[in-house]
C-alpha cells in the first residue's frame, strides 16, 4: 500500500539539506533505494551547478530548515517533496530514540497544514469507497481499537485503573507540547486556548468533570508546556501527568477536547464525541465539532465519513518499513511488529520478575 504519489526512482539524484534524514538508514535503505542520495549545507545549496532538472529535494516536514531548499525548488522548479513521521509511528517514543516505521510523503505539502494544500487533504477528497471497502476498513479499525494500537505505542504505560473517574460527565482536554509544528500551521496563536475550552465546556455543561492530558514528550521530560498548572487546579481541573494507553485513556471519557492532536483522531475511531479548536487534518470533514474561526470561511467542504478519512490517511497516504526485512510493507505488517515487540518485552518483564522474586 504504497503512497503512489511519489515515485524516488523517476529522478537522477534525490538531495538534502537535512543531516538527520541523510544519515537516517531507514529513510536511506527502503524509501531511496536504488536512487542517488546526497547531502548539501543549505549555506551552499546556491553554489551548485546541477548537470539535469531530473532531481528533487527532501526535507523534514515544515520544519524552519526546509525554508531555503524549498524556495531554491520554487525559484528554478524543482519538485520539493516533504517526509514526516506515520500516523503509527514506533513501538516507543520517538524522542527516546524508538525507530519509526512509518513515513509520511507528501509533494504539495504537509499533513498537518490543513489550510495549504497537502496530498492527505486531494486524497479525502477524492476518496471513494465500496459497502466492501467499507467493511475492510471498519475491521482495520476495529483492529487497532481492540489491540489499544497508537501513534507511539508504548509500553511503559500505567494500569488505566490507576485513573481516578469520577461519576459526573468526564470531559478531556487533549495538551500539546508548545513548538508542535501542527499548532503553528494549525492556526493555534492563542495562547490562552486553554482557557476559552475551559470556559466553553463549564457554559456548556453541568454536573461535570474536566481533566486534562498532558503530551507523552512532556512526561518524558525531553520537552516543555507553557501550561499553568496551578492555574488549571485552581480552576479544578484534574491534571493527568501519568502515561497511559491513549485507547485506554480515551475510552473513559465521554467528550474529548483538542487542538490539533492525532488522538482527536482516534477519539473518533472508538466513537467519541470530539471538538476541534485548531484545523488538524481530520477536521471539516462533518466527523468533528469544529470551532477555529477558520471554517466560518469554507463552506464548501465535501462532508466525509470516518472510513473514508481513515483510509486516506492510514492507507494511501502512508508508507510502512519492515524494520527487520527493511522493506515496504503493509499496514498489517506493521502490526505483526508491535504485537511481536508487545509479547518480547511482557516475557522479558515476566523472566526477571520471576528471578527476582525467587
Amino acid at each position: 500500500m504504497k503512497n503512489s504519489n511519489i515515485n524516488f526512482d523517476k529522478y537522477d539524484t534525490v538531495y538534502t539539506t537535512s543531516f538527520g534524514i541523510y544519515r537516517n538508514n531507514i529513510i536511506r535503505r527502503t524509501l531511496l533505494d536504488k536512487t542517488k542520495f546526497k547531502y548539501i549545507k543549505s549555506k551552499n545549496i546556491h553554489k551548485m551547478i546541477f548537470k539535469t532538472k531530473n532531481i528533487c529535494f527532501i526535507g523534514w516536514g515544515k520544519k524552519e530548515n526546509t525554508k531555503i531548499a524549498f524556495d531554491y525548488c520554487m525559484h528554478y522548479d524543482l519538485d520539493y517533496i516533504r517526509i514526516e513521521d506515520g500516523f503509527i509511528r514506533s513501538n516507543g517514543l520517538g524522542v527516546t530514540g524508538a525507530k519509526s516505521m512509518s513515513f509520511i510523503i507528501d509533494k504539495s505539502g504537509i499533513f498537518y497544514d490543513k489550510v495549504n494544500d497537502n496530498d492527505l487533504k486531494d486524497i479525502i477528497l477524492k476518496q471513494k469507497l465500496s459497502i466492501i471497502e467499507e467493511k475492510k476498513i471498519r475491521d482495520i479499525i476495529k483492529y487497532i481499537t481492540d489491540n489499544k494500537i497508537s501513534k507511539y505505542n508504548n509500553i511503559c504505560t500505567k494500569s488505566i485503573d490507576t485513573l481516578n473517574i469520577s461519576d459526573k460527565k468526564n470531559i478531556l482536554i487533549i495538551g500539546q507540547v508548545d513548538n508542535d509544528m501542527s499548532l503553528k500551521y494549525g492556526l493555534i496563536d492563542n495562547h490562552d486556548v486553554y482557557l476559552d475550552i475551559i470556559k466553553f465546556i463549564n457554559s456548556n455543561n453541568t454536573n461535570h468533570t474536566i481533566y486534562i492530558k498532558l503530551h507523552p514528550d512532556i512526561l518524558s521530560g525531553v520537552k516543555k508546556s507553557s501550561l499553568d498548572l496551578n492555574q488549571l487546579r485552581n480552576m479544578n481541573v484534574i491534571i493527568i501527568t501519568d502515561n497511559y494507553n491513549p485507547i485506554e485513556l480515551l475510552s473513559k471519557f465521554e467528550e474529548i477536547h483538542t487542538l490539533t492532536s492525532q488522538m482527536g483522531f482516534e477519539a473518533l475511531m472508538i466513537g467519541k464525541k470530539v471538538h476541534t479548536w485548531g484545523v488538524p487534518f481530520y477536521s471539516g470533514y462533518g466527523i468533528t465539532e469544529d470551532h477555529n474561526i477558520y471554517y466560518e470561511d469554507v463552506r464548501n467542504t465535501i462532508p466525509r465519513s470516518l472510513e473514508i478519512v481513515f483510509k486516506s490517511m492510514y492507507l494511501d497516504y502512508t508508507i510502512y518499513i519492515d524494520l527487520n526485512k527493511k522493506e515496504v510493507c503493509d499496514i498489517w505488517g506493521i502490526f505483526n511488529q508491535i504485537k511481536n515487540f508487545i509479547e518480547k518485552k511482557v516475557f522479558m518483564k515476566n523472566f526477571l520478575k520471576y528471578f527476582i522474586n525467587k
